[in-house]
């Protein structure tokens, strides 16, 4: 564990701060404000509350249009791919096998947008937070109860009804954000 801290260390100090190359001194902190990427939300998401209030308002801003987006572009075999997805969340055999599933019924609903920056934006939300979803599992102890938040934002996209499917997706979002955020109280 103390190994992959190091690992992770070095790796914001390489983000942070330019390096001279074979003296090991630094050259100069970067304006990671104008100049940092992707690569610093994991560290942003794990700065506390204040840091997964901001990542759950972007994420709930992007997934309600996301969403949106799913239920106009939406074919008949994707709703089906969709609701085989959010059918394994209420099966799963618990808390990680439900979050898991969940994480794929995201990426099934960015894949039917077609839209390749959305794709971007979704993998970059998730690889912010599987590091650190062990500590966010809460809304995935029932996967039934998982399946039911998320099952209006599936039924909304299969209606081609994306007025209520964005309208569904922040109501899944702000619910999950509710109890992520009440279990680190």
């Amino acid at each position: 564990m103390l190994k992959h801290a190091f690992g992770r260390l070095v790796g914001w100090c390489n983000v942070l701060v330019s390096w001279r190359p074979a003296t090991g001194s630094v050259a100069r902190v970067r304006d990671y404000p104008r100049l940092g990427g992707a690569d610093l939300l994991p560290g942003l998401v794990g700065r506390g509350r204040t840091g997964l209030a901001t990542y759950f308002e972007v994420q709930r801003t992007v997934g309600a249009l996301v969403e949106e987006r799913a239920a106009v572009w939406a074919t008949p075999q994707q709703v089906t791919e969709l609701r085989a997805l959010l059918q394994a969340v209420a099966d799963a055999q618990g808390t990680d096998e439900a979050q898991l599933a969940d994480i794929e019924v995201h990426r099934g609903l960015v894949r039917t947008t077609g839209n390749r920056v959305y794709l971007l934006l979704t993998s970059t939300f998730l690889q912010a937070y599987l590091p650190m979803r062990s500590a966010l599992s809460r809304p995935f102890n029932d996967g039934r109860a998982a399946h039911a938040r998320l099952a209006g934002v599936i039924n909304a996209i299969s209606a081609g009804a994306p007025v209520a499917s964005k309208s569904a997706a922040e109501s899944y979002f702000t619910t999950t954000e509710r109890i992520i955020l009440e279990c680190l109280r």
